[in-house]
């Protein structure tokens, strides 16, 4: 009779230890850098690894904000920017991407000083980058619609793809040369041969909006997030079919896929971080809807710090933030 008492207490402990790891959250919220003289809409993010910076696409304040994230503190504010968006650190050179929705611009800053070393000008709304670490390229989505190729190391303009209308999200895939490019003013997703310099197909898409994007190049999965309905659609990356769709939190707008761990951040403007897990190519499940802020539509995750990265915009009287998590692993 003991030993049945002792085994039914060491399944009752064992038990409740399986319940609390399932019920573990995904996220562990560690800090918040808080941004007082920030107002307006925050775009989108990049990093500094070497020097543990953080910048941040002040759209709606006008300037881009370093912080030290060694001790939580906005060091510098490049100052005189129209609507600042899209912001991308090249390591190998020390250079920082700055595009602009206000004046078309591309400008392209001295890391350690941020001196201003050249600007490039595109016809208007100057928005999302992307670096491709292979080519040394470092491409912008601009205008009524077009992608710019422009050199990491020279910042010369190298070429431009033309797309049927502004780009938002896009992603590359480096080992094939392909570009997928969520265009919402078309209702389609585009995929760019980087060789060609060149559009080489067009998928229609029944959901409206597509904005964010991630890829997983293992499983061969495109993840994109639409908001009218809000949607995470999935996409075969050498077919484009569509896999599946699940819904989610309205008003995404970055999506980021973790291969470590085979999860799916989408940062969503309602106050969410909607988390999914993926099961096979075919199948992911939501695993975890994490409360933050309204208007916390943007993010950065970075698999060095085995971190994430959210931005919340001045509301409700309380200051502008960027909000850091760690991934449980």
């Amino acid at each position: 009779m003991k030993l049945l008492k002792l085994f039914l207490v060491a399944l009752f402990i064992s038990s409740c230890n399986t319940a609390v790891t399932q019920n573990k959250s995904v996220l562990t919220k560690l800090r918040t850098f808080e941004l007082p003289g920030v107002k307006g809409r925050i775009d989108h993010l990049s990093i500094d690894l070497k020097s543990n910076r953080l910048f941040v696409a002040a759209l709606g304040n006008g300037t881009v904000e370093v912080i030290n994230l060694n001790d939580g503190k906005d060091v510098h504010t490049i100052k005189d920017l129209r609507e600042p968006q899209g912001v991308e650190y090249v390591a190998q050179s020390s250079l920082l991407f700055v595009t602009c929705a206000g004046d078309g611009k591309c400008r392209i800053f001295d890391a350690s000083n941020f001196k201003l070393l050249n600007q490039i000008q595109f016809e208007s709304d100057a928005d999302n980058i992307r670096y491709d670490n292979n080519k040394k390229i470092v491409y912008v989505g601009f205008g009524t619609g077009g992608i710019a190729a422009i050199d990491a190391l020279t910042m010369k303009l190298l070429y431009k793809i033309n797309l049927p209308a502004h780009p938002e999200a896009f992603q590359i895939d480096e080992k094939t040369g392909r570009m997928f490019v969520n265009v919402p003013g078309a209702g389609q997703l585009i995929v760019s041969d980087l060789n060609k310099k060149a559009v080489i197909t067009k998928i229609n898409l029944k959901q409206r909006d597509n904005f964010p994007m991630a890829l997983d190049t293992v499983n061969q999965v495109i993840f994109i997030g639409t908001w009218d309905p809000p949607k995470l659609l999935l996409f075969d990356l050498k077919s484009l079919k569509l896999i599946s769709e699940k819904n989610i939190s309205q008003d995404a707008d970055d999506i980021y896929y973790d291969k470590a761990d085979s999860l799916i951040f989408v940062s969503c403007g309602s106050g969410y971080i909607d988390i999914f897990k993926q099961i096979n190519q075919k199948k992911i499940i939501l695993k975890e809807k994490i409360k933050t802020l309204p208007g916390a539509r943007t993010s950065l995750f970075v698999p060095e710090l085995n971190k994430l990265f959210i931005a919340a915009r001045n509301y409700n009287g309380q200051n502008a933030k960027i909000i850091e998590y760690s991934v449980n692993r």
